[in-house]
């Protein structure tokens, strides 16, 4: 599958497991991936993609590193020590083995390498270890994209996204402008060139459609800073993902992410 990458990363996962965060009913109130880029560590972050599942404790090695994550919301990035690291995800405040709703799966890390570990799906789960990809600075002030498929029950013909303009009068199920290829479950697009200074929400469409199935708008991430829906708001990039509803969840990232 070929996608448009700002950047290579040399870090790619072997294993494949199946905004704060905001769905598409409420907002994320402004946050922004912090900007650790260069560190000797690399950088993991979360998404509780199943509704099935609640809210759910996620320990990496041992740890809780996060703790009572509600779905549709995705985390901010903490730094992890690079190589191999072991993940279980419990119910919120059952961390017993015989609760455990994915257990013992491994995840792989080079130095300054950036990974988001989503939770799928409903009994049994999926967990995904998508390796996202670097944000350029040749993006920084005019908006990009990086959407991701995190929903199991999408299909192997995948999903198309893309984005649509004029959200505040568009329907609910709007017609969108294809942005790279449909995305099979646990494929990320890497990040793709968005319109600026005009008003926009994103949208996701069964391959082979242009009719959007779910939509998010950018006020919806961020309603302060993204009222107009107009890019760049926040800091111009931002992370999409899709998540079995089918819902869309997002949450901006920082320039060199």
């Amino acid at each position: 599958m070929s996608f448009l990458r700002s950047l290579y990363r040399p870090s790619i996962l072997a294993l494949v497991f199946v905004s704060t965060a905001c769905l598409t009913a409420c907002g994320d109130a402004g946050t922004t991936n912090a900007n650790v880029f260069g560190t000797s560590n690399a950088q993991v972050r979360f998404l509780n993609g199943s509704a099935a599942a609640g809210s759910v404790d996620v320990v990496i090695d041992g740890t809780v590193k996060f703790a009572a994550t509600a779905p549709n919301t995705v985390t901010n990035y903490l730094s992890v020590g690079t190589g191999t690291h072991s993940v279980t995800v419990y119910p919120a405040n059952n961390d017993t083995q015989s609760a455990a709703i994915i257990s013992n799966q491994t995840f792989h890390v080079n130095s300054a390498n950036y990974e988001t570990l989503a939770l799928a799906g409903t009994a049994p789960a999926t967990f995904y270890s998508f390796s996202d990809q670097v944000f350029s600075g040749s993006y920084s002030g005019n908006g990009a994209v990086n959407f991701y498929n995190a929903s199991p029950t999408s299909g192997l013909a995948g999903i198309q996204f893309g984005y649509y303009t004029n959200p505040q009068a568009a329907s609910s199920s709007p017609t969108i402008t294809a942005l790279g290829s449909a995305l099979a479950p646990g494929n990320e697009s890497g990040p793709i060139s968005i319109p600026t200074s005009v008003a926009i929400g994103f949208g996701a469409a069964n391959s082979g459609t242009t009719t959007a199935i779910a939509t998010l708008k950018p006020s919806q991430i961020d309603p302060s800073g993204c009222a107009a829906n107009t890019f760049s708001c926040n800091s111009g990039l931002v992370s999409i993902f899709l998540t079995d509803g089918p819902t869309l969840v997002g949450i901006f990232n920082a320039s060199g992410q």
